[in-house]
């Protein structure tokens, strides 16, 4: 294979989180019911990253593993205030851009 072909492609990525962003926050300031729906794009990007990309095994799984590590650890060095916010799921939900 050519070094053209194996190159990651980035901009489907790029793409969905402009996509996610621009729902998230302007879908609500043209229609504030629709917050529900505006909630949640960020699994998209995941999906993407896991399942779509062209990285080998052990880049594209190893990343999604460090970021579960990642919010694992962080979980752990929380002020009480946000571990105990929202009956506990404060730093969940903002940490997976719920």
């Amino acid at each position: 294979m050519t070094p053209a072909q194996n190159r990651l492609r980035l901009w489907p990525g790029v793409l969905i989180v402009t996509l996610t962003w621009l729902i998230r926050f302007g879908l609500p300031m043209v229609v504030p019911d629709a917050l529900p729906y505006a909630v949640g794009g960020g699994l998209t990007a995941l999906v993407w990253w896991g399942f779509f990309r062209r990285a080998q095994g052990l880049e594209r799984w190893g990343a999604l593993a460090l970021i579960v590590v990642g919010l694992g650890a962080t979980s752990q060095f929380l002020h009480a205030w946000i571990a105990k916010g929202m009956m506990g799921m404060l730093f969940w939900v903002y940490a997976t851009g719920g």
